[in-house]
Formats: C-alpha cells, structure tokens, sequence
C-alpha cells in the first residue's frame, strides 16, 4: 500500500519518468470570490497542468503551506482527485478544477483539506459523490459540482456540510434525492437542481431544513410532488418551470391549484422492509 501512495505522490509532483503529467505552477493571483471569509483576496497559487516547460520551484520564502488556492486546469489529465493534494497544501481555501475531465471524489479526497471554503468542479465527469465525501468539510460555505455526470446521491452524501450556504447540482444526471439528503446544510440558502432527471419530489429529502432564499428546479421531468413540499420546503423563490406537470415560478405560497396535478400524482416512499 506504502509503495502505491509512493508512486501515486511522485506521478502528480515530480516523477522525471514519461508518466509524469501534472505539475504545478506557483504564483500570486488576485481572485474576488464571493463567500470567502478571508480579507486577503491575493492568493498564492498551485495552477496544476501537463505542460511540458512549468515553473515547479516556490517563490521567495514561501512553501506548500502558504498555498490557499489549488487551480486544477483543463489540461491536467487527472482522473481522480487524491487526497494527496490536499496533503500537500493542507491550508487551501479554494479549489477550482473546472472542465479539469475529473471522474472520482471519494471518502478521503478532501481528507486533509479541513480550511476549505470554496470547492467548484464544474464540467467534470464525476458520477457519484459517495457517502461522508466531505466529512471533514465544516468551513465549507460554497459546493459547485454543476455540469457533471452525477447519478447518485446517498442519504449522508454531504454529511457535515452545515456551514454551506450556496450548492449547485445542476446539469447532471440526478433522477432521485434520497430522504434526510439535504438536512445536515443547516445554514444553505440557494439550492440548484435545474436540469437534472428528477420526477419525484419528496419533502423527507429536506427534513428539518429552516429556510431557503432560492430553490430551483428548472426543466426536470417531475410528474409528483409532495402536497408537504410547501410547508417542508419553505423558500421566497421555488422554481419549477419546465417540468412535466407544473411551469411557473411561485414567489411566497406555492400556488396549490396550479400544482394539484402534481400532487394528485404522489404517492409517498416505499416503507422499508425491516
């Protein structure tokens, strides 16, 4: 096992051998990222890619420690995010691997990364975010995992993440939000589901959430919602449009009437066989 870590370290930092791909840049860049409680917006940056001809050493006085953000480019060719990223630079802040062509996050992948603040890893090919993925994620504030190939959520898929106030799931492949999913995002505002394979909408999936600023749920195929979902799942902006029984966007109360074909159409969970 020690030897396999050994040769998964040496592929992302440093190998000299054909294999070798990704490396980093180090550098100072200003980012304006809303949400980040730090007063500093200059971070010290590790730009990871393949290329070729790539600044590798530190700048003056300055280590791996000093590293708040971890920019994963579209080149990089890193299929799996490692928890030895967040090993090397265990005080990131933000982690922004768009269009980086990642497939897997797992239980220890954001192991050692306990300050985050920030993670976007939009249009990526992750498929399944599995359970306690973020256990270590309590200064979280804001989870973008928009544009991917995600299929399957768990009940404890974000477990700890109650500091998380924005979470954007759009544009996957979604077709179920498993009871109790959100209930641990006790502070989450906006809540972004559009263009997902969703039909079924059920209030147990949001048990004991308080509020909601925004909660979309544009162009889905949802054909049932659960007559709770109003009370459950209060929200100022609860949008539904495009959806196989409902097209509107309710401001305050949703509109039972307009919605009533989709409540006609319930019908609550499967009990579980004990």
């Amino acid at each position: 096992m020690k030897a396999a870590i050994m040769i998964l370290f040496l592929f992302i930092f440093g190998s000299k051998s054909k294999a070798q791909k990704a490396q980093c840049e180090f550098s100072r860049k200003d980012f304006e990222i809303t949400g980040i409680t730090s007063k500093d917006s200059n971070f010290y940056v590790c730009e990871l890619s393949d290329k070729q001809s790539i600044k590798r050493d530190h700048q003056e006085d300055l280590s791996d420690n000093n590293v708040r953000l971890l920019h994963i480019l579209k080149n990089s060719k890193l299929e799996t995010f490692s928890q030895l990223l967040c090993s090397k630079f265990p005080n990131l802040e933000v982690i922004w691997t768009e269009n980086a062509a990642i497939k897997s996050i797992d239980q220890s992948s954001f192991k050692y990364c306990g300050q985050l603040e920030y993670l976007e890893m939009n249009g990526n090919k992750i498929q399944e975010i599995p359970p306690g993925t973020f256990s270590f994620q309590n200064k979280l504030r804001e989870l973008s995992l928009e544009n991917n190939k995600i299929k399957t959520l768990h009940s404890d898929s974000f477990d700890q993440l109650e500091n998380v106030r924005t979470l954007s799931l759009a544009s996957n492949d979604i077709s179920d939000l498993p009871e109790n999913v959100f209930v641990p995002f006790k502070r989450l505002l906006s809540l972004n589901l559009n263009n997902n394979k969703l039909t079924t909408i059920h209030a147990d999936s949001f048990r004991s959430h308080v509020y909601f600023e925004s909660v979309y749920l544009y162009n889905n195929q949802i054909n049932s919602l659960d007559p709770q979902i109003g009370s459950k799942v209060p929200a100022i902006n609860l949008d539904i449009q495009l959806n196989n029984c409902a097209s509107s966007l309710f401001n305050g109360r949703v509109d039972i009437k307009l919605l009533k074909k989709c409540f006609d159409n319930y019908k609550p969970r499967e009990s579980r066989i004990a």
